[in-house]
């Protein structure tokens, strides 16, 4: 394990991310130096056509709707996670379930099955992604 942890890492980008303080301000508020912070922030940021994941989990979106507007809401739910740099989990069609009333979604058999290839392939995503952050050992 490094010198800091990954919840501290973390921490330091997202206060970075939000462009209110730069490299050497964090560097002073932390007591570290400017060329440390700027280390960290540059190895675990996304960069431009990097195959590096970002130092975020990954996103599992699902819109469950009454009748329609399911595909409205995944696009905007895709949107958000897209733009900042999140992972996210697909499978053959929208992530999305119908039902009205309580217990009508277990009747969607359409999208009960998107959900059945939708959990597998999460959890595969999970894995490379544990992987990656060394949280677990590969056989």
């Amino acid at each position: 394990m490094g010198k800091y942890s990954i919840e501290f890492k973390t921490q330091l980008i997202r206060e970075y991310k939000k462009w209110e303080i730069g490299f050497k301000a964090l560097a002073k508020k932390y007591n570290m130096t400017r060329d440390t912070v700027r280390g960290i922030i540059r190895s675990y940021l996304p960069k431009q056509n990097s195959k590096r994941l970002a130092e975020i989990p990954t996103v599992l979106d699902i819109a469950v709707c009454r009748s329609g507007g399911a595909s409205a809401t995944f696009d905007e739910l895709n949107k958000y996670f897209t733009i900042n740099n999140m992972p996210v989990v697909s499978s053959q069609y929208w992530n999305s379930v119908h039902g009205r009333e309580k217990g009508e979604a277990k009747k969607d058999e359409e999208g009960l099955q998107t959900m059945r290839t939708l959990c597998p392939q999460y959890g595969i995503s999970y894995k490379v992604y544990s992987l990656w952050k060394g949280e677990i050992r590969s056989a």
